[in-house]
């Protein structure tokens, strides 16, 4: 209930005495001030709000920054495993072409064993190619 304002006279300024008015200013400035004092609480538990928030993302940027961390980790050791990988490839394809340039040296003696053996076989000695 407002009674005093800045340029506003009294509804009825012969019934209201001196007392009514400073007991209506009293009662207003309770009001006041129990507002202010629910405004100062609620902005005390605004401000641990808001610390616990600025906390949460201090820990969540920390998170961000581990994973990024991690993430960065994985990366180079995938890539150091695909270049090994690749590296163990291209030495298992180099053998591959080796084993199979041997094998056909292999086949190939083991070709002019048989037709020297046949060649025993058929006419009692080895026979020896002509010399030139």
């Amino acid at each position: 209930m407002m009674l005093w304002g800045v340029g506003t006279p009294f509804a009825s300024e012969s019934t209201v005495t001196l007392e009514d008015r400073v007991a209506a200013l009293t009662a207003e400035l309770a009001e006041v001030k129990a507002e202010t004092a629910k405004l100062r609480e609620r902005q005390g538990d605004t401000s641990e709000e808001l610390s616990h928030m600025r906390a949460s993302l201090a820990n969540a940027e920390i998170g961000l920054g581990a994973l990024r961390t991690t993430i960065d980790e994985k990366e180079a050791r995938r890539r150091d495993t695909a270049a090994q990988i690749q590296s163990n490839l291209a030495q298992l394809k180099d053998e591959t072409l080796r084993l199979r340039g041997a094998q056909d040296d292999t086949a190939t003696e083991i070709g002019s064993l048989r037709v020297g053996v046949a060649n025993i076989n058929e006419y009692g000695h080895p026979i020896t190619a002509p010399a030139v």
